[in-house]
């Protein structure tokens, strides 16, 4: 008993790890019509029904019904399937598995943007002035910043190695140059 304990836990943690980056949303009195790759039953819960999904990379949508205790995968979502709402039959949980996105630094020392500053300032730390980065405008404005720790100096930039030329290396000694990217 102990083993088989142990082998799900192994099993419910590898399954976390690898979905890192999705999400569920549950949508009240929802369906997708006739795109099951998948009909399983029974299926004891929603809950298993998800993680039944999980297992497989191309599920990123259930259908699940309670007082049969079916389970539909499918590989259709509400970005690339039009939605049954609300649905044509009554009983089921409708859940889609949406990619997380976020945003992630990128650090590259001893380079630097020369002359696009929106905000220069003395900060504690490098973290402290990504944060300043992140928090800036509406979140979106900041995308760089180039951070002197011997002074702790922190300038902030709307331009990034997409949109303009860095200075690698920088023209100006002892900067971190960092962006941040939304992935």
């Amino acid at each position: 008993m102990n083993m088989i304990l142990s082998g799900l836990l192994v099993l419910m943690l590898c399954i976390a790890h690898s979905n890192a980056g999705y999400f569920w949303v549950d949508m009240a009195d929802t369906c997708i019509k006739g795109q099951n790759m998948n009909i399983l039953s029974p299926i004891p819960n929603v809950l298993v029904c998800k993680l039944i999904c999980e297992t497989e990379p191309s599920c990123r949508s259930i259908d699940y019904h309670s007082g049969n205790k079916v389970c539909h995968l499918s590989v259709k979502h509400s970005g690339n399937w039009q939605l049954s709402a609300p649905c044509y039959l009554d009983g089921w949980q409708y859940a889609e598995r949406r990619v997380r996105s976020y945003w992630t630094w990128y650090d590259l020392p001893n380079t630097c943007i020369k002359g696009q500053n929106i905000a220069a300032f003395t900060t504690t730390s490098l973290c402290a002035c990504k944060e300043a980065c992140s928090n800036y405008g509406n979140g979106w404005m900041c995308r760089s910043i180039d951070y002197k720790a011997s002074t702790k100096t922190c300038h902030l930039q709307e331009k990034y190695s997409v949109n303009t030329v860095l200075s690698s290396p920088c023209y100006l000694s002892g900067w971190l140059y960092a962006e941040r990217m939304y992935v």
